[in-house]
């Protein structure tokens, strides 16, 4: 699997996501980020987050200008990449279809 910071990144890359929806997988076989612990993933968005690569939004999708890093709290907000996340993303899009090519959907 690629990096979890660069799994997450995808995960809400045109969406804005929760932890809950990261990780939801619907009627089809756990696949991606159904397959990583939720703290995991909090915990990954906390990394994004220091490193201003995603921003955290309460309702209404108002931007948390500080928002806090704990798990439980991680798994309130949306999220969305910046535009410096959304070059990361750009950067590792190889790395990311290898994985999505060999772990298709099913």
């Amino acid at each position: 699997m690629p990096p979890l910071e660069l799994m997450v990144l995808s995960a809400v890359d045109g969406y804005d996501e929760t932890v809950e929806t990261m990780r939801s997988h619907d009627e089809v076989a756990p696949y991606g980020l159904a397959l990583v612990d939720e703290d995991d993933v909090a915990c990954a968005l906390g990394v994004l987050l220091d490193q201003g690569l995603v921003e955290a939004h309460g309702d209404g999708r108002v931007v948390v200008p500080a928002p806090n890093r704990d798990p439980a709290s991680l798994r309130r907000y949306w999220f969305n990449p910046t535009e410096q996340g959304r070059q990361v993303l750009r950067e590792g899009e190889d790395l990311l279809d290898a994985y999505w090519t060999a772990h298709p959907i099913i």
